[in-house]
């Protein structure tokens, strides 16, 4: 058989498919089975053989409703913590019997138990530790952060009241986002032991 002179379903050539190998920032994703893949939370669609250049920017406006949300929810946090911590003993509130409970309604029983579980936690040593050490946490450097922006103070996230309530400051956090983008990532995703 001579080529190039067969025609019809003869001269069609057949390949079975194999599977793919990309390299994405120099790193090589090998034994792909389809055209997407994601790779630090993005998604490509590989459509052709070739090289492209890809360029992926950060949505600064979640990033600081993120950490306002943060804020938020420490301060809530720390709320309740010192609500227990200075939270004094009821008196005349022992635990009740089975019999006792049977002769009241479940919200007497709520209420009652309420009040007899109040100031256990009075002055605890480990909730006051754990409220310290969040208190520290802002301030301590994540060393192995690199950027000067190495800790939650350096983004703008500080101590704003005597019993530990934190603010941002939204202005030095945009800045920070603007000089190193992955620093809030940095600070919040890696450990002060690194």
């Amino acid at each position: 058989v001579k080529l190039g002179t067969e025609t019809g379903e003869a001269a069609k050539i057949h390949q079975t498919g194999q599977d793919g190998t990309i390299v994405i920032d120099g790193k090589s994703y090998k034994n792909l089975t389809s055209n997407k893949v994601t790779v630090a939370g993005v998604t490509y669609n590989l459509l052709a053989a070739g090289t492209s250049t890809v360029t992926v920017s950060q949505d600064t406006d979640a990033i600081v409703k993120n950490v306002k949300q943060f804020v938020e929810d420490y301060n809530k946090l720390l709320d309740s913590m010192n609500t227990k911590i200075n939270e004094k003993a009821t008196s005349g509130y022992e635990p009740l019997t089975k019999t006792e409970k049977s002769a009241m309604k479940d919200t007497e029983i709520t209420a009652w138990e309420t009040k007899a579980k109040s100031g256990l936690l009075y002055h605890d040593s480990i909730l006051r530790d754990i409220t310290s050490k969040m208190r520290e946490a802002l301030s301590t450097p994540v060393s192995s952060v690199t950027s000067s922006y190495n800790s939650a103070a350096a983004l703008g996230i500080t101590s704003s009241t005597d019993q530990g309530h934190i603010t941002l400051d939204e202005t030095k956090l945009r800045k920070a986002l603007a000089a190193d983008p992955s620093c809030v990532y940095k600070v919040f995703a890696s450990s002060t032991d690194d």
